[in-house]
């Protein structure tokens, strides 16, 4: 059955098996949507890379490089392929959205959308799940991959991670949106951020940003299921205006 691109944007590419995903209110998004909307975030959330500019010491990870990540024998041979591309060790912040699929054959396999942030300054990952599981098996596996990041670090990869409170979704389904819905409220936090030490010599303290109270609460009053719901509609519409 034929499967006909409908959008290149940036370095995703959505067909219209994406297209049907999205029209479904209970499909569970794949990694070629959730890399799709991560490229127009870096966008600026409105296809113009001169608004809202995300700071360079942040970064978005596609889950498709999680996902090679996972299947490489060694954490050196990820620096060899990733760190002069993504200049990852000079990032203060990284986001990697990943999914429980430990099967390298399955192309969009797993059952569950996760989401971890390495915070250099804290040398720590945050850890969000729409599910409250916080499997720590399946955030271990993937912060294995990038323990390069972590100085100091030791092998006991458990004290590296900080559970945080998350919303919680009301279904099987909806883990994706939730992943992306949290990516863009704290992008919008460290941009404004930004943009309110633009022209001062103070850095961001990301640590503080986005382990405040504040930041929590902000997550939990604005992604709800309505907003969840929303965010499906939102992504296709956003598709088809692009397609245009």
């Amino acid at each position: 059955m034929s499967d006909p691109l409908i959008l290149s944007y940036n370095d995703s590419t959505i067909y219209q098996s994406d297209i049907n995903i999205l029209k479904h209110s209970n499909y569970w998004l794949n990694d070629s949507i959730i890399s799709f909307y991560l490229e127009w975030l870096k966008d600026g959330g409105s296809g113009d890379n001169n608004k809202n500019i995300i700071p360079n010491d942040v970064l978005l990870l596609s889950p498709s490089v999680v996902f090679c990540c996972s299947f490489v024998e060694s954490e050196q041979e990820i620096q060899l392929m990733f760190e002069q591309p993504l200049s990852l060790k000079s990032r203060e912040v990284i986001f990697f959205p990943f999914c429980n699929n430990r099967d390298p054959s399955v192309v969009g396999g797993g059952s569950h959308w996760s989401l971890l942030i390495f915070i250099k300054s804290l040398n720590k990952f945050i850890y969000y799940d729409s599910i409250n599981r916080f499997d720590s098996n399946d955030a271990i596996f993937i912060i294995s991959k990038f323990k390069f990041l972590l100085s100091p670090s030791n092998n006991n990869l458990k004290e590296y991670i900080i559970n945080q409170k998350t919303p919680q979704q009301q279904n099987g389904y909806d883990c994706g949106l939730y992943v992306l819905s949290i990516i863009e409220e704290l992008l919008k936090l460290i941009i404004k951020e930004n943009e309110n030490n633009k022209n001062g010599d103070n850095k961001i303290l990301y640590k503080d940003l986005l382990l405040s109270e504040s930041t929590n609460n902000l997550l939990f009053k604005e992604i709800s299921p309505n907003f969840i719901k929303d965010k499906r509609i939102e992504i296709l519409n956003i598709i088809l205006k692009l397609k245009k």
